[in-house]
């Protein structure tokens, strides 16, 4: 019958739970009290029953915490078709059935053959003790717990001669066994079965050989996909412990595709059978002693053997995954191996690589941590000359103290491609060097291992070899974790080397020609030392302490900047003479190295700056961000960069915003272009209402300190109009339709301020035309705007207090003047004409002659030229017929000034670069320059 068919019959059973009990009958009279001498067969205390269905029924029904139910004598079962899933169903927690010190039995008779188990428990913290059960071929199970049952305790049980097993642990079920004795089942002494739950069977001596068709299984495991059994077996005796293979006879897939975790504790064991197609892992230990395992599974997984202390007499060990230690395995004592190759077990590390590298199985394992005595060892411990694995399996080799250091490399790998993985490494201030790898035919992986205390280096690379590391560690090196040496590559993706010196680069043979490399790529490192001008260190990420040369009596060497190349990584000092990218951040964190603005500022947090260390040629500016007076961060960044404006929160509140410094405000993540030294202010979220600004208002800017606020809160209101207007009216409006108004108070220019209502605020502001105090001047004009600029930003003054005088001619003297006022210097005074000539001269701009003289066309964009960085123009002048007549100084200047619309000619075709300016014409190309 198949396991799907049982699970229907089983469900079917529970309608009939009490079909096998009659009314109760109990009698407690004192002609009974003798037990054996009357016909009862069970009793609760003194209350005796006709039958143990009638007291279990009772024990079920019993409002006691505990109720012990004990038999009185041998009992017979008659068992039929149709009865219930068991004949005797324990629903109640807390029950204990006790067979008495006789030890009596329950022997079933009759003809069923369906749904009989002897026992069905469905409640926790279950005992049966002291009880013999004789299924006499017609009980399928003698017990069987189902469900999600806790704690089923079996003690000095014998379940034998049923016709399915001996006890069924189901779906679920938690039971332990002490002293369990089941032979003579038809299918097996245990069955423990995983139906998406996780089930468990613990077992403590007993014996369960002589069960099965063939008497040979004693414990089957089923589990679907997501379930899970968990069997420990300490002591005791068994025949075959199986998990079942998937029965696809039957549609039946749930058997052994989940997890199988099997410990067998001091037991005996003739076979375990591992032929689901799941997860199984069998751990033997604590010497126990099993004949075989065999595997019928029909993929290609390997299930995880673990054997300790114990003995396995027969095993394919390629179909295994088999980790033994202190063990015999196929007839070889493992108790003084310390690796194996394949099957083959070796008392030397050395046996197993000459085995590894002459054999056809190229992977070498540790089996155990093993202590080396090098006292008589001479170069090298261990020699490697092919291409081979040392699988460490997380093992230590510790190198046995002696009185005096050995000038002797624990690993010495001469050729081939040779893999190291997780594995530990102890000098113990007794070894030289933990691992080298030696010649140009050598190349050395490096995953997950250790090499600690050695009296040179942790790890060398010398003599053209390669060596790359994934999870290198290194610390109590007395010369340096790692060593790149003559012509060596070293490359290293992460761990932490813990030395002083973490990395030396040198090249001490001076007949090498190729560079030392060293390739860091990430991980922690303390100062990198190069010893030679033949280096070649390339550092793209991780953090390090400094890059540093070398001092000694053999001599000195100080580090240039060809010698590394730092494109990444942290440093606790500045290495930016190393640098070839164009950023670096600075701050509490160090220096840390990005080529990319935007990897930069997302790298940078409150209180670092940024600063450009690209080309010297590179024209940049100084932007800052503003979270309060005296903090903000400092960037540099080159012209025409984008720069992308920080999100996220600082002290505790929301970033609304950026205000830069003239009046626009942005989102957080907006990309601005930087043309200028540019200063941003944070917008915060400082309250529940929100602030909202007209999106029409026309002829100037209106923005807010904040873009919120609370209830009581005062908010100032900033006002920047437009060239040539003035604020007019400005309104602060809450409520439904903005029915309500909010007083708003004068600050100062420009600056108002109101106190937050109960409610989210809408302001809007109109503006009217502005008077210039310049009678020549009037808004009709074609340069009415422009003057408007230069006059109200501080460039240019009128020749009085009442006339600009646009038609007037500019000297050379005053193009100065407002230039080194647009650069932010004090220019005014008496002396103006002498600070703008100091000032242009000292700037490159002029060489300072001539300053009453009338500034040419040329001269003015060739002066505005040297100030912007004297870039490459892009402008062709080809269409300009006196573009010949431009002096040969100021061609690629002119060129710059009309590419950028700085300048425009005369006329279509002219460019009269001869020729000198207005001040209203001077007005308008100071304008456009300031504006670039």
């Amino acid at each position: 019958m198949k396991k799907r068919i049982l699970t229907v019959l089983l469900a079917v059973c529970l309608v009939f739970a009490l079909g096998t009990v009659s009314a109760l009958a109990a009698d407690s009279s004192d002609d009974c009290a003798g037990g054996d001498s009357c016909n009862h067969e069970a009793a609760i205390g003194a209350t005796h029953y006709d039958t143990l269905g009638e007291a279990i029924t009772a024990a079920n029904q019993s409002n006691d915490a505990n109720v012990v139910v004990t038999l009185l004598r041998d009992v017979e079962l008659n068992l039929q078709n149709g009865n219930t899933t068991g004949a005797y169903t324990i629903t109640k927690n807390g029950v204990t059935i006790n067979g008495s010190s006789s030890n009596y039995e329950i022997k079933a008779t009759g003809t069923g053959t369906n749904c009989q188990h002897v026992f069905l428990v469905q409640a926790n913290n279950v005992t049966i003790s002291n009880l013999e059960i004789d299924g006499g071929r017609v009980a399928r199970s003698g017990i069987q717990a189902w469900g999600n049952v806790q704690n089923l305790n079996l003690t000095n049980v014998t379940s034998n001669n049923n016709y399915g097993y001996g006890v069924l642990v189901n779906n679920g079920a938690s039971v332990t066994a002490n002293n369990l004795v089941a032979h003579n089942n038809g299918w097996g002494g245990v069955n423990v079965d995983a139906q998406n739950e996780k089930s468990s069977f613990t077992m403590v001596g007993g014996d369960l050989t002589n069960n099965g068709a063939e008497n040979v299984i004693s414990i089957v495991l089923d589990s679907d996909v997501s379930g899970e059994n968990t069997v420990s077996l300490t002591g005791g005796k068994y025949d075959t412990v199986m998990t079942n293979t998937p029965d696809t006879d039957n549609n039946n897939a749930e058997r052994s595709q989940g997890k199988n975790n099997v410990t067998i504790n001091g037991a005996t064991v003739g076979t375990i059978s591992l032929n689901g197609t799941g997860t199984d892992k069998v751990d033997i230990i604590n010497n126990a002693t099993v004949n075989e395992i065999v595997s019928g599974r029909t993929d290609s997984a390997k299930p995880a053997i673990t054997v300790t202390g114990s003995t396995v007499e027969k095993i394919d060990t390629s179909k295994f995954e088999l980790k033994a230690n202190d063990s015999e395995i196929n007839g070889s004592d493992q108790t003084d191996s310390v690796a194996k190759v394949g099957d083959q077990y070796f008392d030397t590390l050395q046996a197993a690589i000459d085995a590894a590298q002459n054999g056809t199985t190229k992977t070498v394992t540790l089996l155990k941590n093993f202590e080396v005595d090098i006292t008589n060892t001479t170069d090298s411990l261990y020699r490697i000359n092919g291409s081979i694995t040392i699988d460490g399996d997380n093992r230590t080799i510790t190198i046995k103290d002696i009185d005096a250091e050995r000038d002797v490399k624990i690993f010495n790998v001469t050729s081939g491609t040779v893999t190291f993985e997780d594995l530990t490494i102890d000098g113990n201030d007794v070894a030289k060097h933990g691992i080298q790898a030696f010649g140009t035919g050598t190349n050395v992986t490096l995953n997950n291992v250790t090499s600690n205390e050695n009296t040179g280096y942790g790890v060398l690379a010398n003599g053209g070899a390669k060596v790359s590391a994934t999870k290198l560690y290194t610390d109590d090196n007395g010369w340096g974790g790692v060593n790149v040496d003559k012509g060596a590559k070293f490359t290293m993706n992460s761990g932490t080397l813990g030395e002083e010196f973490s990395v030396v680069v040198e090249s001490q043979d001076n007949s090498v020609t190729s560079d030392t490399v060293a390739n860091l790529i990430n991980g922690t490192y303390n100062k990198i030392q190069i010893k030679t001008n033949k280096s070649d260190v390339n550092i793209s990420g991780g953090s390090y302490t400094d890059i540093v040369g070398y001092s000694d009596s053999k001599g000195s060497y100080t580090p240039n900047s060809g010698d590394a190349s730092v494109t990444g990584g942290t440093f606790r000092n500045n290495v930016n003479e190393f640098a070839t990218v164009n950023y670096v951040v600075s701050g509490s964190r160090g220096y840390t190295y990005f080529n990319d603005f935007d990897k930069a500022m997302a790298y940078a947090g409150v209180g670092d700056d940024i600063d450009f260390i690209g080309s010297s040629t590179t024209r940049t500016h100084t932007v800052r961000f503003y979270y309060e007076n005296n903090v903000y961060d400092v960037y540099e960044v080159v012209h025409d960069d984008e720069v992308e404006l920080p999100t996220g929160q600082y002290d505790g509140k929301r970033i609304d915003g950026w205000k830069r410094d003239d009046g626009k405000v942005f989102k957080p993540g907006d990309d601005v272009t930087i043309t200028r030294n540019t200063d941003f202010t944070v917008i915060l979220r400082n309250g529940q209402y929100n602030i909202v600004i007209d999106d029409d208002i026309k002829h100037g800017d209106v923005s807010t300190d904040v873009s919120s606020a609370d209830k009581g809160a005062t908010v100032y209101i900033y006002v920047d109009p437009d060239i040539g207007y003035v604020l007019d009216d400005l309104n602060v409006y809450y409520g439904a339709n903005n029915r309500y108004s909010v007083t708003v108070s004068y600050v100062r220019a420009g600056v108002y301020k109101f106190t937050m209502p109960n409610a989210s605020v809408y302001i809007t502001a109109t503006f009217k035309y502005a008077a210039l105090p310049f009678t020549d001047v009037n808004r009709s004009q074609w340069f009415y705007d422009e003057v408007y600029y230069v006059y109200t930003n501080g460039m240019m003054e009128g020749d009085s207090a009442t006339t600009f005088n646009p038609d007037g001619r500019m000297t050379r003297a005053m193009f100065w003047a407002v230039l080194g006022r647009i650069d932010g210097a004090t220019i005014t005074g008496n002396d103006w004409a002498e600070e703008a000539r100091a000032w242009a001269m000292r700037e490159g701009v002029s060489d300072g002659t001539n300053p009453n003289d009338y500034v040419t066309r040329e001269q003015m964009v060739t002066m505005l030229w040297r100030y912007a960085g004297e870039k490459n123009g892009s402008a062709s002048l080809i269409r300009y017929t006196d573009a010949d007549k431009i002096s040969s100084y100021a061609v690629e200047a002119m060129r710059w000034a009309i590419g950028n619309g700085i300048i425009e000619g005369m006329t279509s075709t002219t460019l009269e670069p001869q020729g000198t300016a207005t001040r209203a014409q001077c007005a308008a190309i100071f304008m456009r320059f300031d504006q670039m």
